[in-house]
């Protein structure tokens, strides 16, 4: 029994993120979900090797703020940071960390609350392309619940390693 419960809450987990994908997004935050990840018009990057925010990414950042505000029903969002170029994977787990604690302090100087984000870094280990490419220092902006319950059965942190647990409600 509690199996098919498992199966049941994964699939209506799946179905909720379909709605998602194929809901409506209201047209001043023009931020849209695809494949579980929403796609910001304006990305939030960082300058090179660092954890100090590239001047654009306060458009997106900015987003993403009334992206939650407009779907409460989005109960958390992931943010993952991931970091690449630099030697070493210990460097990159360094630098993935720094920046999400960078993008924590940047919603709660705002005024998001802390109990709708969830901070995770998978440094190098989740690259786009092969080798220490470009393409592979982003930052990605998750749901992973919905209504208070995990997307298709995932665990909350994507797998990343936790860099800032949503606060107690």
């Amino acid at each position: 029994m509690e199996t098919l419960r498992t199966i049941c809450q994964s699939v209506l987990g799946l179905c909720a993120l379909a709605t998602l994908d194929a809901s409506p997004v209201h047209a001043q935050t023009a931020v849209r979900i695809e494949a579980g990840e929403l796609i910001l018009p304006t990305a939030v990057r960082f300058e090179a090797g660092t954890d100090v925010l590239a001047e654009e990414s306060d458009s997106g950042l900015a987003q993403v703020m009334t992206f939650l505000a407009e779907k409460e029903y989005i109960t958390l969002l992931r943010v993952e940071t991931n970091a690449a170029v630099l030697p070493d994977r210990d460097a990159n787990l360094a630098l993935g960390t720094a920046r999400a604690k960078r993008l924590a302090a940047w919603f709660k100087d705002r005024g998001l609350s802390c109990a709708r984000l969830i901070y995770v870094t998978f440094g190098q280990d989740k690259p786009m392309v092969a080798g220490q490419d470009e393409q592979n220092e982003r930052v990605e902006f998750r749901p992973a619940t919905l209504r208070g319950r995990a997307i298709g059965g995932m665990p909350v942190d994507g797998g990343g390693l936790l860099v800032q647990p949503p606060c107690p409600q």
